[in-house]
């Protein structure tokens, strides 16, 4: 029966714990083709309400993490430019630690244009890497995968 019990409360425990982990923001990967070969990637994060995310561009003085988009490397795809933000970006600065920080809070699109080198089918593969916080807390910087057919 103390079996019984222990196992329980273990469960019961875990359960506990990890509905309390903390996922403010929500990806969603998608693309737009624009011609045979010519595609726009948008990599969209949706961000709850009071959190933010850092932009991939920051001050020098900044000790945010920027945010970075991983492509792995495919020989069918050619990354026009780099990637683009959409979105309200807020430049903010502290006073007290004399520091400042680009971001982003309720919603950002992050554009990327594709060209492939021939007309075909291919992946895009690959991670955007980000941190993101409160007025409270940061959070350990995480990566969200992302696999996008082209066709």
């Amino acid at each position: 029966m103390k079996y019984f019990l222990s196992l329980i409360f273990i469960i019961t425990l875990n359960l506990h714990v990890s509905s309390q982990i903390l996922e403010p923001i929500k990806w969603k990967f998608n693309v737009t083709q624009i011609d045979n070969t010519t595609f726009e990637v948008h990599l969209k994060a949706t961000i709850k309400s009071g959190w933010h995310v850092y932009s991939q561009i920051q001050p020098k003085n900044a000790i945010a993490e920027p945010l970075h988009i991983n492509f792995i490397k495919n020989n069918l795809i050619i990354l026009e430019g780099k990637p683009k933000e959409v979105g309200k970006l807020s430049k903010v600065f502290d006073k007290t630690l004399g520091i400042g920080a680009y971001q982003y809070s309720d919603n950002l699109d992050i554009v990327q244009t594709i060209k492939l080198k021939k007309r075909g089918k291919t992946i895009l593969k690959g991670f955007v890497t980000f941190q993101t916080c409160n007025d409270q807390q940061c959070l350990p910087s995480q990566d969200e995968s992302f696999q996008i057919l082209l066709n």
